[in-house]
């Protein structure tokens, strides 16, 4: 008998990419192709120990974590921080690439089986990606926060939740619409420790902010700060040291 689950569902598509179709060739596409989906889909021992399943289609892109799943309830080591973060390192690569993608990250019902994957919580995401995301960002979905609020299986077992929650709004950022998203750019900067990966991290960034020109992806700050700020003004902070026009 089929049943619903509740997982963490994290939902994108590239931005543009029926653009791209009529623009460019076969093998450019199936190259940005490949390189989605090996950014995307979680190694296999990531995906036993915290049981999750990866479907693509074209563009299309789910990741779906299963909260009811035993280990996860048993031994939680913090899904919801885990997810964010493969999503800020995930965006971070694909965009040095020229990639961008457009999605969202929620919490709800689905079903996955026999190939099939439908559910409340998949048409969330794929309403939140279609008409809250707009720009090339993951969004993340406030019924996703409030659950995490109460739900032990999507923090570390270690930490409080208040405790979890200050490491997750060091990789999100709020934009002038009011909507909370992924922010890889800044979080990117707060990974890397080695002068010469920073180095290389600063040369990627400087093609993002080209790309993002082309795409017509850009704005000036509101506050003078001449920063790349991908539309939805994610400010003058980290990145003015990183990319100024």
């Amino acid at each position: 008998m089929a049943k619903y689950t509740v997982a963490l569902i994290t939902y994108f598509d590239i931005l543009g990419f029926q653009a791209l179709i009529a623009e460019r060739s076969p093998s450019h596409i199936k190259t940005v192709l490949e390189s989605l989906h090996q950014e995307s889909r979680p190694d296999d021992e990531l995906a036993r120990l915290y049981a999750m399943k990866y479907f693509n289609f074209s563009d299309h892109v789910v990741r779906v974590t299963d909260l009811l799943a035993r280990g996860n309830i048993t031994t939680p080591t913090g899904l919801l921080f885990h997810e964010v973060l493969s999503i800020v390192h995930m965006q971070a690569h694909l965009a040095a690439e020229g990639v961008f993608i457009r999605g969202s990250l929620t919490v709800g019902e689905i079903y996955t089986g026999h190939g099939l994957i439908f559910g409340a919580g998949l048409n969330r995401a794929h309403e939140l990606e279609n008409r809250v995301a707009k720009y090339p960002r993951i969004v993340i979905d406030p019924i996703a926060l409030k659950i995490f609020s109460t739900t032990p299986a999507l923090k570390a077992e270690w930490h409080t939740h208040k405790e979890e929650l200050a490491y997750l709004r060091r990789s999100m950022r709020t934009g002038q619409d009011g909507v909370r998203f992924v922010d890889y750019l800044t979080s990117m900067g707060d990974e890397i420790d080695e002068p010469a990966d920073y180095a290389k991290f600063r040369t990627s960034f400087r093609r993002i902010g080209s790309s993002t020109k082309k795409l017509g992806v850009y704005s000036r700050s509101t506050t003078g700060c001449d920063s790349i700020t991908i539309l939805w003004s994610i400010g003058c902070g980290a990145l003015s040291s990183l990319l100024t026009v």
